[in-house]
């Protein structure tokens, strides 16, 4: 079809770009997406004023037709909100009108050792272990191991695998990643079933601390992002991608080029290009590392591929964007550009953020999927890594807000560490905030040799002030909503603070269908067990950087093990002095209760 008259006459190379730093938030609807105080001198080229004048030139006009399916889009997402909103169960908007312009979008136009190899072209793979000084380029793979976990390495079948592997014999994954490597023009590759002894735990524990190296030495590492299963594999057919094809002239030159619409989650916060959340190997935890430590990373999508390296993410469809998920090369950059520690800690806490909520099979796994991550923050920051936290930031550290958390039933951490539960482990990172606590000794033991690898026990010692938690249960009821998730939680009081109390914020998903129910059975649970808040720095600066009358007291949820002054964390408390009844930084240290956190 021809297109209309407003398309014909688009000023492709005269448009404003999407203005930088509009406000705007996150819905997590998926074409809605609210923008503030757009700038009415940017506000690009005028299009149709209205959807009923694009749906009837639609019918004529190929680029009308594509911009009608996005707005089709936003409005039957709009109808199935519209019975919250009419409950006022959102903030109050008025109910949209429409007016079409055409802007830019703001970004995105345009030695090593080996461990086994895949041998020449033939129809058979070895298993080979690298000889110590060979040398030679090799591909890592990043997978779903999913439910096809049978194709292993394992006591009873390594001189097989030593032997040969027939190639057609294996899962559809291992048989495209060969493909791959051989198109590449390359031998070796490494797959971590394979190369690494699956129920000899020495070995798997000594290939566990290599993650840094073999990832980060790797020629390439392919990201089969897209499969949630080894039997998937990742080369096959993907959907088609609505376009049309356009006649372009600039500068004298005519070309065609291909037009078709963008996710509008993605172009609000670019960034989400790059994090690739929806992905099945995006929910796992493993991957995080081995993406993050590979300088270039060829990844295999649901509609497109990708490549990453330390100078970008690139897509097929020609985004381009300087940023990079988060990487060995990006640290490295950090070190080179002379950044503070400030800024390391500041990573590594988005990382932990990224890497909390992430699935696992195993779930002592918990702290070996991240160890070859921690590793490399160790060789920059220089600190003991304890359970997840480090020595000389202790007290920050254990200043986590649980966020969509489930403790697991298996040890894994002490309960000071987020290692010991699944979700995000929100952190106080960029707030200028005062130690009151401080910290005496620190310890874990480690299972195996790996320094970032599983614990079995691990404690703190501190001086910090506490006090005594009251709960408030009388006409508490979980199941009316609040103003914030959070408020499903029990409220507590202390002795001499604010009789109305606040707000707990015990260690369990307040956002899940079945919080109102856990949050009963951790009231329940609590029934004569003393509580109390242990209280570990303040803030009192605003968002300007002035002084606050109250500060903002982040504290634990605390309770006694035994008679002993051994205590578990339970949750978090955000406070202030009127809620506790007392200004503890004023007060001398040397009153502060000494306890041991486990």
């Amino acid at each position: 079809m021809p297109l209309c008259n407003l398309c014909s006459n688009i000023p492709w190379e005269k448009l404003p770009t999407v203005p930088p730093g509009l406000p705007g938030n996150l819905t997590g609807h998926k074409y809605i997406q609210p923008i503030l105080r757009w700038p009415q001198g940017v506000r690009g080229y005028e299009h149709h004023r209205n959807l009923s004048a694009l749906r009837h030139s639609a019918l004529s006009c190929d680029l009308c037709n594509l911009i009608c399916s996005s707005a089709n889009n936003v409005e039957n997402q709009l109808e199935e909100l519209r019975p919250k909103w009419e409950a006022n169960e959102m903030t109050e908007y008025d109910w949209p009108t429409y007016e079409l312009f055409v802007v830019k979008r703001r970004e995105g136009g345009d030695g090593c050792w080996v461990l086994s190899f895949v041998d020449g072209n033939g129809p058979r793979a070895e298993r080979r272990k690298g000889r110590k000084g060979t040398v030679g380029r090799y591909v890592s793979l990043s997978y779903c191991w999913g439910h096809s976990q049978e194709f292993t390495t394992t006591r009873a079948t390594m001189e097989a695998r030593k032997a040969g592997i027939t190639v057609a014999d294996m899962p559809e994954t291992y048989q495209d990643i060969i493909k791959i490597t051989r198109e590449l023009g390359l031998r070796y590759l490494w797959v971590d079933s394979l190369c690494i002894c699956q129920d000899d735990r020495a070995d798997w524990e000594k290939e566990s601390t290599k993650m840094l190296s073999i990832y980060s030495n790797a020629y390439v590492t392919v990201s089969a992002i897209r499969a949630k299963d080894s039997s998937q594999g990742f080369l096959g057919p993907r959907s088609d991608r609505k376009f049309i094809e356009l006649d372009y002239t600039r500068e004298g030159l005519q070309q065609n080029v291909l037009v078709f619409n963008l996710p509008m989650k993605e172009e609000f916060l670019t960034r989400s290009y790059i994090n690739l959340r929806d992905e099945p190997l995006s929910q796992r935890a493993w991957s995080l590392q081995e993406r993050a430590l590979s300088h270039r990373v060829l990844i295999y999508g649901s509609d497109q591929m990708y490549f990453e390296c330390n100078q970008g993410f690139k897509s097929e469809d020609g985004l381009y964007l300087k940023a990079q998920h988060n990487s060995a090369g990006w640290l490295e950059r950090l070190k080179l550009e002379g950044k503070s520690k400030k800024d390391l800690f500041q990573e590594w806490y988005n990382t932990i953020r990224l890497y909390g909520p992430r699935k696992l099979t195993r779930a002592t796994d918990k702290l070996p999927a991240l160890s070859g991550i921690a590793g490399l923050y160790a060789e920059k920051i220089k600190e003991e890594y304890l359970a997840g936290l480090w020595k000389d930031h202790l007290v920050e550290g254990l200043a986590w807000q649980s966020l969509g958390f489930r403790r697991v039933e298996e040890y894994r951490a002490p309960s000071w560490s987020w290692a010991s539960g699944d979700g995000y482990p929100a952190s106080i990172h960029f707030l200028e905030c005062v130690e009151i606590a401080e910290i005496i000794d620190a310890k874990v033991t480690l299972k195996g040799s790996n320094p970032f690898g599983e614990v079995t026990d691990g404690y703190i010692k501190l001086r910090a002030p506490m006090e005594q938690l009251h709960m408030m249960t009388e006409n508490w009821n979980p199941e009316v909503p609040g103003h914030y998730p959070y408020y499903n939680n029990v409220k507590v009081r202390t002795a001499k603070g604010n009789p109305e109390g606040f707000h707990s914020r015990f260690d369990f998903n307040f956002t899940a269908d079945d919080a109102p129910e856990e949050a009963r059975k951790i009231v329940k649970s609590l029934e004569g067990i003393e509580l109390f808040a242990l209280l570990l720095l303040i803030n009192k600066f605003d968002k300007k950087g002035g002084v606050k009358d109250k500060g903002t007291y982040h504290a634990l949820i605390v309770k006694r093990v035994g008679d002993t002054e051994i205590y578990q964390r339970l949750g978090f408390l955000l406070c202030d002095n009127d809620d506790i009844g007392r200004e503890p930084e004023k007060e001398d240290r040397e009153g502060f209760s000494t306890i041991t956190l486990v």
